[in-house]
């Protein structure tokens, strides 16, 4: 049973939404902006470099979740931080699914 979501696990919480909003920046500046106007960090790694950090990203705030006994769940949401409707198809079929985009469900 979730017990009460503690400051270690809201810290996690935090930093985890940082870092996916930083990640997801730096893959659409790899797609959009061209080579030579990247900055040196972002244009020096691949972006199966990135997809790896935010992996990381996800079992870093997982782990800590699961230690803290108060994960209660996740959903997947778009990128524009709303849910995710399956709309009559499966949930990966969805244009704005990504893997890393979720909101953990805790007990405040």
């Amino acid at each position: 049973m979730a017990r009460k979501t503690n400051k270690a696990a809201m810290v996690a919480l935090d930093r985890f939404e940082n870092q996916l909003k930083h990640f997801e920046e730096i893959l659409r500046i790899k797609r959009e902006v061209p080579v030579e106007n990247q900055a040196d960090y972002v244009r020096d790694y691949s972006e199966d470099y990135w997809l790896g950090r935010i992996e990381g990203a996800v079992a870093q705030v997982e782990a800590a979740l699961f230690d803290n006994k108060c994960l209660y769940g996740f959903m997947y949401i778009d990128s524009k931080g709303m849910p995710l409707t399956l709309n009559g198809q499966h949930i990966t079929e969805h244009p704005e699914f990504k893997e890393w985009r979720r909101r953990y469900f805790t007990k405040e």
